[in-house]
């Protein structure tokens, strides 16, 4: 359930803070698990993911991702 809402939140934020924050977001409240509490590795992943899909879709196929609040 935790993840369908992630992905619901993912699609009503996506247009509105662009790919790049909304992925990282999202990726992050994936990857931190509270238990653990590892909350570097969780940031870490989650900027590594952003980053990497955005180098991947945007710049080598490039296909256009939401802008967001940024320019």
């Amino acid at each position: 359930a935790y993840a369908v809402v992630l992905l619901l939140v993912y699609a009503v934020l996506l247009d509105h803070l662009g790919y790049i924050l909304t992925t990282f977001l999202v990726m992050f409240g994936l990857f931190y698990d509270p238990a653990r509490r590892r909350f570097g590795l969780a940031l870490a992943a989650a900027s590594l993911s952003a980053v990497l899909t955005y180098v991947v879709f945007e710049m080598w196929l490039h296909s256009q991702l939401p802008r967001g609040i940024f320019p």
